[in-house]
């Protein structure tokens, strides 16, 4: 064994047939070195490049050219800026005049301003007005509550004057049977000549005197029966008075408040038109939304007009 361990590979004919060929080396070292440059390749940053034609233009919509537009429809009066000027944000690019009839009086704004300080004083008129109303019903209120008071009293004196004077009456009545029932009996004695005529005639007063009350208890019995009856008229009169006067003061204080809300409403008009006057005013110039250059000019002649969201001229902001 020690000997054939020290046999070198030229004496085998067998080891010098399995030896690894020149040529395998040579293919496995450039497969390796492509591999590794192919691996380094993927961690590496690259860029493909590919010609074409097209438009540049920017991520950001702001930086777009834009296009500026009128907001109101008018006839151009003069422009401040010619092709190819920088602008500023803000800067007045072109002024226009009106063109709508309603919008033509120089004064509109102060005289909107009058009717609007008109309105609103009738406003204040008015709402004095239902003021004044609401304490007046008020006061009706209060003023038919104490008269009715007043003659529910009345009428409750009237109804225990005629209870009393009707007792009264009765009581005369009573008087005046007894008083006839004597008389009746007497005259019989004096005509019988049992009783002497002075004595007859003291007893014919006294019929006579009775007589008198139950005439007078009955006439004041009626009186009482009258009185009552005014009382309760009274009574139902005041309701009714009181009522009429309340309800056409209702009446006018609901008049009043609808005439009032009109107002509020005409008022809120006004100033909603008036708002809307010095809004389009100031629409008269046509400002450059952002700063940039004007490229082009699409609406040019001085009198043209334009119409309402038309665009007159072009503008590249200007950005990075």
């Amino acid at each position: 064994m020690d000997h054939l361990d020290k046999l070198s590979e030229t004496h085998l004919y067998s080891l010098r047939t399995l030896k690894t060929p020149g040529v395998g080396r040579t293919v496995a070292k450039v497969l390796i070195v492509l591999t590794t440059i192919l691996i380094v390749t993927l961690f590496l940053p690259w860029q493909q490049n590919i010609r074409g034609k097209g438009t540049l233009t920017t991520l950001s919509p702001k930086n777009r050219p834009q296009m500026v537009q009128s907001a109101i429809a008018g006839r151009i009066s003069s422009w401040n800026i010619i092709e190819g000027d920088y602008v500023n944000k803000g800067d007045t690019l072109m002024t226009i005049a009106e063109i709508k009839d309603k919008y033509f009086d120089p004064n509109l704004v102060p005289r909107l301003m009058e009717q609007l300080e008109a309105k609103r004083n009738s406003q204040n008129a008015k709402s004095k007005k239902a003021t004044a109303l609401r304490n007046q019903i008020n006061a009706l209120e209060k003023a038919l509550k104490a008269k009715t008071s007043q003659a529910k009293n009345k009428l409750q004196q009237a109804v225990l004057k005629l209870q009393a004077d009707s007792l009264e009456f009765v009581a005369e009545q009573v008087n005046y049977e007894n008083a006839t029932s004597i008389f009746e009996r007497n005259k019989n004695r004096y005509e019988a000549g049992n009783i002497t005529l002075t004595k007859f005639q003291e007893i014919e007063s006294k019929f006579q005197m009775s007589a008198a009350k139950v005439l007078k208890a009955e006439n004041e019995w009626l009186q009482r029966q009258a009185d009552l009856a005014n009382a309760e008229l009274e009574l139902t009169s005041i309701e009714a008075d009181y009522t009429d006067k309340i309800s056409k003061a209702q009446s006018n204080l609901n008049e009043t408040i609808s005439g009032l809300n009109d107002t509020m409403g005409e008022i809120s008009k006004m100033e909603n038109e008036l708002s809307n006057v010095r809004i389009r005013q100031q629409q008269y110039q046509i400002i450059a939304p952002q700063s940039g250059y004007v490229v082009k000019a699409i609406k040019m002649g001085i009198g043209e007009t334009i119409k309402e969201g038309e665009a007159v001229a072009t503008i590249i902001p200007d950005s990075d």
